[in-house]
């Protein structure tokens, strides 16, 4: 495919429990460019020298804040990824996302065999937000402009689960 030159920066910072809270937040920016324009054929060249890479988002960003208090424990966790572009020639772009994420945990009393056991509802995309993907998660299909028909996925929808974890 050719060469490509990426710059970048992350940053992340957390914090200790103060009073039962805590947080987390992270930020990201990449410059992902490929160095030279890509020849299909002998004479179909594609002008992709100093275009972004595909699915490759230029800003992520993330914030986390948990309360814990003796055995019951909140969690909310918000995620934002800018918009990526679907061929190689930058001639397509999805839209930027932002997901919102939760969970909620109970510690429950030894019994038996079960040490620390953990109730904990989970729930993903609480907003139930639609957004699309460039990929399935292969990345491998690139398309060099939109005439190629680069396919999108839909985002997962909500999300809720129960799990219920012990060590032995």
């Amino acid at each position: 495919m050719g060469s490509t030159t990426t710059q970048g920066l992350e940053v992340e910072v957390g914090t200790v429990p103060v009073a039962g809270f805590s947080a987390y937040a992270s930020a990201s920016y990449t410059k992902s460019t490929m160095d030279g324009d890509l020849a299909r054929t002998a004479t179909t060249v594609y002008a992709t020298k100093g275009k972004q890479m595909p699915d490759t988002p230029k800003g992520m960003a993330a914030l986390g804040l948990q309360y814990a208090s003796g055995p019951f424990m909140v969690n909310l966790n918000g995620k934002y990824t800018s918009g990526r572009f679907l061929t190689l020639v930058n001639d397509l772009r999805i839209a930027g996302y932002t997901t919102l994420d939760a969970n909620l945990a109970y510690q429950l009393p030894n019994f038996g065999l079960f040490k620390n056991p953990l109730v904990r509802l989970n729930v993903s995309n609480l907003s139930d937000h639609r957004y699309l993907l460039a990929n399935s998660g292969s990345g491998s299909s690139m398309a060099f402009d939109a005439t190629g028909n680069p396919s999108v996925y839909l985002g997962a929808p909500r999300f809720a689960s129960i799990t219920l974890q012990s060590d032995f």
